[in-house]
């Protein structure tokens, strides 16, 4: 369960001011302030219910009678003891829920059914929500939009939180889920049935549907089954079904359905990653129908009688890796929406029938993914049939004609030449377009006439040199094109000064030719990996962000005056991160490593008054620091040192009071200890890639006159040494420490902490002991030890353990239903380069 943090009154006050959109002056000018501290004290310090009365609070006029009901409600004073929990629940989310519209009411409920703890997809949540009607203010052409907006409104009121940047994924919290459960009555379900039940989730495994008792009910609307069903199980109780509005039955064990099925009411049918190898015929009665997905299922081929479906505005293919060209069946679903992929275009036999699919009459289509399947082609192939197969597919897509609406383009797995024509100029509204796995693509058309372009992404496209001039540009990514030497194409660098004059985010991966970049007058944010011939960058006066990585010819930096992060990894020959008189001062970010020839000056810290992450591999553990240094690193919330050598830590570390996470990699330190309890603001500590740590006996020790002992009798404890451990340490991990035989004994200490990994410490035997005092303690990672025999017998005895993960050669896990959805903590606490999170978290 996620748990509720608390926060003091004051953090309490400057979290309510932001939410509720209004400052103290402006209070105080009101005459609110009163009011709104005694809000905000009913609220116990708990943020979530902070936010959403903040929000509501938000929502209502500046008026002292506004406020004044919110806080004189007796919906303060209910407590009402939650059915899925041991908790009451917060009046304040009771509070912001009954501020909701009717609709939004509506929606709350309807995602009470979805499990808790685990993330939801808005669009699965919209095809839902519009199978049953519950979208207001919107047309038949809007409804996707209406429904999307009341989803906002719900983040809005801080109901749900977004799971991912593009806010495609979402989550309630636990105890945002208990309050739907509650308001949702009797009509909602999870598990079991009853003649009332209008809405029903299965979130277990059933062998048979008798279990929930779903034979006594016939006004079933909603049927979600969130644990695959196997086959046939639910053929028995079609007759039960008859009001079905929306079935979901993802990951199924099926080849076929009954023709039955399709005597439902279905708007909504969901078959995404099932077995199900073809649909019946009399599919076309689902005259209804507004959303069908197919994605990731076995399917073969769609009946002709698809066409039938006069308004299905959602057809699912992606990943249907056994289903051939649906042309003639996509002929007459006219309003179709929003994304369609097509897959396997290799397998078109007659060039003609792409046209078939009329797709220059689909107007809503905003998104269309085209994709052919891999073509083995190796040293046996003929040049006769390399070309053959390049005409072939110019062929078909010369037939292809596009929506003419599109906003988004991709084509992946291409092997023509060229691109076709027409397709610039008949989809002028184009902002995305992807080109992946082309790799015969020698050039792009002219994209300029496309004047609303802002997204252009190139994967693995090996035979493109250049590009041509792109004047609405604003993002580009560029991934393994071996041959791309040069931004801007030979034959127009006269005639344009500015290839991508509006390019703010650039992304260039793996393109080994680059010599050079152009002007880029604008640009923000700029990712540079393994271009080994790239030897300068030039002057960009507006960069924020930088990123380097093994570009072994880089020699020296322009000084970037707005520059706020600059990462640099593997980078030989680099010898100045800036001109030596023009250091950027607003540095947050400073990551410089295995970057020999670059040395790390201390009085770079001086000037730096934002900094806040530092990673640094070099000999920072050796410099002297004075007291304006010092202060200096005391703005750090996180910090990861290489290379810490000698007997002891650094003196300095210890007066980083403020700092939140610490990794030391290839640490050579044979002591650990320090007043750890004065890091009072750690909650990540890893320590990893350390061959030569045997021994970790002195961490969480401080021994008190350690400073004055020879190095030699600096490892080992002195009279007065005592246990010194982080006060708010919720992870820990150690990683690839090879030679390491002893833990520390002061774990039990850590009061606090919550997940705690070992991977790949093979000499490892035993865990420590006291673990069964981690009464916080909810993951448990162990990864590659081959001596370990079996979980420790104590683990049993914690209360919040939601998971543990051993050696996958050893015994049993120890797993819950959301192990994937906890092991997720581990890596968002994780502080490595993301290709160690990769190797390590593999498994998961």
């Amino acid at each position: 369960m996620l748990e509720l943090e608390s926060f003091t009154h004051e953090e309490s006050w400057e979290l309510f001011l932001r939410e509720a959109l209004i400052t103290e002056d402006e209070l105080k000018r009101l005459n609110l302030e009163e009011i709104g501290r005694n809000i905000v004290s009913k609220c116990g310090g708990l943020p979530l219910v902070i936010q959403t009365v903040g929000k509501v609070n938000q929502s209502k006029e500046r008026r002292r009678e506004d406020w004044e009901f919110i806080g004189n409600s007796k919906i303060w004073d209910l407590r009402i003891p939650s059915a899925t929990s041991g908790y009451s629940l917060l009046p304040g989310l009771i509070l912001s829920y009954d501020d909701l519209s009717p609709i939004l009411k509506h929606y709350f409920t309807y995602f009470s059914l979805n499990q808790k703890g685990v993330p939801f997809y808005k669009r699965d949540c919209i095809m839902n929500l519009m199978a049953h009607g519950l979208v207001e203010n919107a047309n038949e052409r809007n409804m996707e939009v209406g429904a999307n907006h009341h989803i906002d409104d719900m983040v809005g009121h801080r109901l749900f939180q977004l799971k991912n940047p593009d806010g495609l994924s979402l989550q309630m919290h636990d105890t945002v889920h208990d309050l739907a459960t509650h308001v949702a009555g009797k009509e909602y379900a999870h598990n079991y049935v009853n003649e009332n039940t209008r809405h029903l989730a299965i979130c277990k495994h059933l062998s048979s549907l008798d279990e929930i008792g779903l034979q006594r009910n016939q006004v079933l609307w909603t049927f979600l089954c969130l644990k695959p069903l196997s086959e046939n199980t639910l053929d028995k109780y079609i007759n039960n079904l008859k009001m079905l509005r929306a079935l979901d039955l993802t990951g199924g064990s099926f080849t076929k359905l009954l023709d039955s099925i399709c005597d439902l009411l279905l708007k909504h049918f969901n078959l995404r990653d099932t077995t199900i190898k073809q649909l019946p015929a009399s599919i076309g009665k689902l005259q209804n129908m507004l959303s069908l997905l197919l994605d990731g299922s076995e399917i073969e081929e769609l009946p002709k009688e698809i066409g039938q479906l006069c308004n299905l505005r959602h057809l699912g293919l992606e990943n249907t890796n056994q289903l051939e060209f649906v042309a003639e069946e996509l002929k007459n679903l006219i309003n179709l929406k929003g994304e369609l992929t097509i897959e396997n275009l290799e397998r078109v036999t007659l060039i003609n029938d792409a046209s078939e699919a009329l797709l220059q009459e689909k107007k809503d289509f905003e998104s269309l993914n085209l994709s052919f399947g891999e073509i083995i082609i190796d040293e046996q192939t003929s040049e006769e049939e390399k070309r053959k197969i390049a005409e072939d597919q110019e062929q078909l897509l010369q037939q292809l004609q596009l929506p003419p609406n599109l906003r988004s383009l991709s084509l992946i797995g291409y092997c023509g030449k060229k691109l076709p024509i027409h397709w610039v100029d008949g989809c002028v509204h184009l902002e995305t377009i992807k080109f992946q796995s082309c790799s015969w693509i020698e050039k792009l058309p002219s994209l300029s006439k496309l004047k609303g372009l802002k997204t252009l992404e190139l994967c693995t496209c090996l035979k493109v040199k250049g590009l041509p001039h792109l004047p609405s540009l604003q993002r580009l990514e560029i991934n393994l094109c071996s041959e791309l030497s040069a931004l801007l194409e030979k034959d127009e660098e006269a005639e344009f000064e500015l290839n991508m004059p509006a390019l703010t985010e650039l992304k260039i991966l793996g393109c080994p030719a680059l010599v050079e970049l152009p002007d880029m007058p604008i640009l923000k944010s700029l990712t540079i990996e393994e271009c080994d011939e790239l030897k300068q960058l030039t002057f960009m006066g507006e960069l924020e962000k930088l990123k380097v990585w093994n570009c072994p010819k880089l020699r020296t930096l322009p000084s970037f005056p707005d520059l706020t992060h600059m990462d640099i990894l593997d980078c030989e020959e680099l010898h100045a991160l800036w001109r030596e008189d023009d250091q950027p001062i607003g540095f947050e970010l400073l990551k410089v490593v295995r970057s020999p020839n670059v040395s790390f000056q201390v009085d770079w810290l001086l000037p730096l008054t934002k900094i806040r992450d530092v990673m640094i591999d070099g000999p920072l553990c050796c410099l002297h620091f004075t007291t304006s240094h010092i202060e200096a690193l005391q703005r750090l919330k996180s910090l990861e040192l290489f290379g810490v050598p000698g007997p002891l830590l650094p003196e300095w570390l210890w007066h980083l009071s403020g700092l939140e996470s610490l990794a030391f990699n290839r640490a050579t330190s044979s002591g650990w200890y320090g007043p750890w309890e004065n890091l009072k603001q750690l909650n990540t500590l890893a320590i990893g890639r350390s061959r030569e740590v045997i021994t970790l006996d002195g961490l969480f020790k401080h021994s008190p006159h350690s400073s004055d002992q020879e190095s030699e009798e600096q490892c080992s404890p002195s009279e007065g040494t005592h246990f010194s451990v982080p006060p708010k340490l919720e992870w820990l991990g150690f990683i690839e420490c090879s030679n390491l035989k002893l833990l520390p004994d002061g774990l039990q200490h850590l009061v606090h902490l919550e997940q705690l990994a070992f991977a790949y410490c093979s000499n490892l035997k035993l865990l420590p002991d006291g673990l069964q005092l981690l009464v916080h303690l909810k993951g448990l990672l162990l990864e590659n030890f081959p001596e370990l025999a079996s979980l420790p017998q104590c683990l049993t005895s914690l209360p919040k353990l939601g998971w543990a993960r051993p050696n996958p050669l050893g015994p049993e896990a120890v797993e819950e239903p959301h192990e994937q959805a906890r092991a997720k903590m581990f890596i968002e606490a994780h502080m490595w380069e993301v290709r160690v999170v990769t190797t390590l978290f593999s498994f998961l």
